[in-house]
């Protein structure tokens, strides 16, 4: 049988993943909402020093300092510590709110980079586009075809080439285009 110093060393340990996963920005299971709710109803039921943890234990736990906790309790996240002791089940549950927070901040943060990255590269398009450095890709396949084109009638009439090397070429010619414009084509629909 464990005895209570155990679970309670167990239930630390527990709570310490579970604000460790939570400050990663992963989601909670079952079985841990469970823990925290099983938690919330025992402590609920206790009225002694078990409802409260102290600054160290608590900076231990949740790797903040408890300067950083002090912080957050005037933010509102959970209430100011008494004598050095926060309240276990709200101060576990602001620390948890804290970190979801952040991670949305950090999500939020990625997508504007990412946005302004893609709107700058747009810019840049349109930028080019007036100055002519760009061409439409239709220009662009009427003039490869020509080249091709014109490069397989050269090598068909070149009088020094021997009909197999001839036949090589053209062979790989033939498959230029169409290799070049799947690629280019499928990175230009990625890129949208």
């Amino acid at each position: 049988m464990i005895d209570a110093e155990a679970k309670a060393k167990i239930l630390q340990a527990n709570i310490s993943n579970i604000v460790r996963k939570v400050k990663s920005g992963k989601p909670l299971s079952q079985p841990e909402i469970a823990l925290l709710h099983g938690e919330s109803e025992r402590s609920q039921k206790q009225t002694s020093l078990d409802d409260t943890i102290g600054a160290d234990a608590l900076a231990k736990l949740t790797t903040l300092t408890d300067q950083r906790h002090r912080q957050l309790a005037k933010a509102g996240f959970f209430p100011d510590p008494v004598k050095g002791r926060y309240q276990t089940e709200k101060t576990i549950q602001g620390v948890i709110r804290y970190y979801r927070e952040a991670a949305q901040v950090d999500i939020n943060e990625e997508q504007l980079e990412r946005r302004t990255r893609l709107q700058a590269d747009l810019l840049q398009i349109e930028k080019d586009e007036k100055e002519g450095k760009l061409l439409p890709i239709e220009h662009v396949e009427t003039a490869w075809e020509f080249i091709i084109v014109n490069l397989r009638q050269r090598i068909w009439h070149h009088q020094k080439l021997s009909d197999e090397i001839k036949r090589d070429l053209l062979s790989e010619i033939i498959n230029i285009p169409e290799r070049d414009y799947s690629a280019a084509k499928s990175e230009r629909e990625h890129e949208q």
